[in-house]
């Protein structure tokens, strides 16, 4: 070999990296539907655990969201959602509505933790759905739902009282107590509303269905009340030492006013 053709061939083989570097470099980028790996499901959930430890006992439920979006090129319909407890109730607006390729939804998972008993409790639930064009393949994934009820005292329910007084007619709702502590005393010493709508009943004890103490009082809004928004309270004095004294708000709604100027159909 000359030394002319040995210095051709050193000089091609220095070009050999840089010409391999430019190549891949031109390349163009792959999708993101081409990088997601192959066994990602179409319905992707942000969470997939909840785990409350704090909630308000006095509305007596515990309630989880749980957020979510169609991550597939399909669109999906979510055809169930089953808890491994019936206590579970599961709330989810458009259920069986089909979801586009990335849309987001929401569903809720409220438990009742008046029958539940102190403690760490684990739920687990599945989600079945399918995708277009292929409605025999069913899908499903699961979550998981974990609540710490603490030790239940006083609930009160409903825990504002709400009246629509649009008619002459009287409205009334029941309020219930709820003393969970075994071997409890409680009870009321005096009721008091803040309101010259309101009337309160007497009160009636009973147990409820796990034998717990349960007071109930009816609540009654007057028929003739005054257009626009009226705000009150019933305070109630008890003779426990805990809870002295307890207060619900109440609103109540008059009718709309009649607008200015403006008269009946049939007058004249």
């Amino acid at each position: 070999m000359n030394g002319k053709l040995k210095t051709i061939l050193t000089f091609a083989l220095c070009l050999l990296p840089a010409a391999w570097s430019l190549a891949v470099s031109v390349q163009p980028p792959q999708s993101q539907g081409e990088l997601r790996p192959k066994n990602e499901q179409p319905l992707a959930i942000h969470i997939h655990m909840v785990h409350l430890r704090e909630f308000d006992l006095r509305q007596g439920k515990a309630i989880a969201k749980y957020e979510f979006h169609n991550a597939g090129k399909k669109p999906i319909t979510i055809k169930n959602i089953k808890p491994s407890c019936g206590c579970i109730q599961v709330r989810m607006r458009n259920q069986g509505k089909s979801i586009q390729p990335g849309e987001e939804g929401e569903f809720y998972l409220e438990v009742d933790t008046t029958g539940e008993t102190s403690g760490f409790h684990e739920y687990r639930v599945r989600i079945d759905y399918v995708q277009a064009d292929d409605e025999k393949n069913l899908i499903s994934e699961n979550v998981l739902y974990r609540v710490e009820v603490p030790r239940k005292k006083i609930t009160v329910r409903p825990r504002a009282l709400i009246f629509y007084q649009l008619s002459p007619q009287e409205t009334s709702q029941t309020m219930q107590l709820t003393d969970f502590r075994p071997g409890g005393s409680f009870k009321i010493r005096h009721l008091q509303v803040d309101s010259e709508f309101l009337t309160v009943g007497e009160a009636a004890t009973a147990k409820d269905q796990y034998g717990n103490l349960q007071i109930s009082i009816p609540v009654t809004a007057k028929g003739s009340v005054p257009s626009g928004k009226h705000t009150g309270s019933i305070i109630i004095d008890t003779n426990d030492q805990e809870f002295p004294q307890l207060r619900i708000p109440v609103l109540i709604f008059g009718p709309q006013p009649a607008l200015d100027g403006k008269q009946d159909a049939n007058s004249p």
